[in-house]
């Protein structure tokens, strides 16, 4: 029942008078404006206020106020996600933001914008992308510098005000990333092992090259130094030709096979930091 003016001595309602004078309706008593403001500030319960009214100072009210006519925060919040369906982003954003603006703390508001920025359309769809290994999504709500900063604000802030229904539904996401993060995690594990058995099969066949152009050199240099006599000339220039060539490519080898214990050495790290 909603609270209001009324007369001390018989109960009567109270008319405004010019003046700022309180009349009763019943029993013709006068009541001040004082007297009337002091009233308005120990009014409790439900108080249903209709037309205009201005007030000057503070007034305390204990108990919940209904105002008729304000906009309705669910209505919103609906409206704003189905401005989401429909892929219109923009609206969507000022849906949430007036919701925000009667409830500062509304966790679906935040989500709602997290999901307008990042181009989401549901919060099945985000939590697909959120938990999806090939999805780029959470890498770019994790790097500072991405435009999505913002929505990895209002994402925490939306983690921060939830609900138990929005808490149930962060906790899905956090048991769906670690499940991805395990399988990201093992997709990294098996292309570094391959990566390995490439490179140590390269090495291999590598280390047996070496040996077949140190032998081929040997034999070529014995050739070359046993060599006399003046139609020998053009054997030696033949000979030289191909040392040069070996020596070139002993050297490549050499500098390959650096390569590939460096890079077998950058996998053996990363192995042990994926444990």
């Amino acid at each position: 029942m909603a609270s209001k003016l009324q007369c001390e001595i018989c109960g009567g309602k109270l008319i405004g008078k010019p003046g700022g004078i309180f009349e009763c309706e019943n029993c013709g008593t006068e009541y001040s404006t004082e007297w009337a403001k002091a009233k308005i500030q120990e009014i409790t319960g439900t108080v249903k206020v209709e037309g205009t009214v201005e007030v000057t100072g503070k007034v305390q009210i204990d108990g919940p106020v209904k105002v008729e006519g304000g906009a309705n925060k669910e209505a919103l919040l609906q409206r704003g996600m189905m401005a989401l369906e429909d892929q219109n982003w923009e609206r969507a954003k000022e849906l949430f933001n007036q919701v925000l603006n009667y409830d500062a703390t509304c966790a679906e508001a935040f989500l709602g914008l997290t999901m307008a920025d990042s181009y989401r359309k549901s919060r099945e769809d985000f939590l697909n992308d959120l938990t999806d290994p090939n999805s780029k999504l959470s890498v770019v709500l994790e790097d500072p510098s991405s435009r999505l900063k913002e929505a990895k604000k209002n994402l925490e802030r939306a983690r921060k005000y939830a609900d138990a229904d929005l808490k149930e539904w962060f906790s899905k996401v956090d048991s769906a990333q670690q499940v991805r993060d395990k399988a990201c995690e093992e997709a990294a594990i098996m292309e570094l092992n391959d990566l390995k058995e490439l490179l140590v099969t390269e090495r291999t066949d590598l280390t047996k090259r070496q040996s077949t152009l140190k032998d081929e050199h040997a034999m070529l240099a014995s050739e070359h130094s046993s060599l006399k006599g003046l139609f020998s000339g053009k054997r030696r220039k033949e000979i030289e030709t191909r040392l040069a060539e070996l020596d070139f490519t002993y050297k490549e080898n050499e500098d390959r096979l650096k390569e590939i214990e460096a890079g077998l050495a950058g996998i053996e790290l990363d192995l042990k930091k994926l444990g």
